[in-house]
């Protein structure tokens, strides 16, 4: 600990927060969003012609379409950012994987959407 100079020098330390974690964070409540909002989106009731009676598509639509999106990408920055400071690299590196291939596959689910839905056109 120290006394006088080096305790107040001791105290004052400031460390960096942890880009990693948030970045982790961000891909885990992105995925976890997308997967609440899939499930209540399913679960609601249909009418015979298939057009959902509730709001639950649409709010999967908003959170898979604009809110896991935006996420995914608050979370690559945060992990480029983690990625320049010194300590936890491996939580940004982990960060940023697991956020592109979320957003990656994400893309790829609107992609098979699009296209299965252009073949009953």
């Amino acid at each position: 600990m120290g006394w006088g100079r080096a305790k107040l020098a001791a105290d004052t330390v400031r460390t960096s927060p942890p880009f990693g974690a948030w970045s982790l964070i961000c891909a885990g409540v992105a995925f976890g969003s997308a997967l609440l909002s899939l499930w209540v989106a399913t679960s609601v009731t249909v009418e015979p012609d298939g057009t959902p009676t509730d709001a639950g598509f649409g709010v999967f639509l908003i959170v898979f379409l604009i809110a896991a999106p935006i996420l995914h990408v608050v979370g690559i920055v945060l992990g480029a950012i983690g990625l320049t400071r010194v300590g936890a690299r491996a939580s940004s590196v982990i960060g940023i994987v697991l956020n592109l291939a979320l957003l990656g596959v994400g893309i790829l689910l609107v992609w098979a959407g699009l296209k299965g839905a252009a073949a009953f056109t």
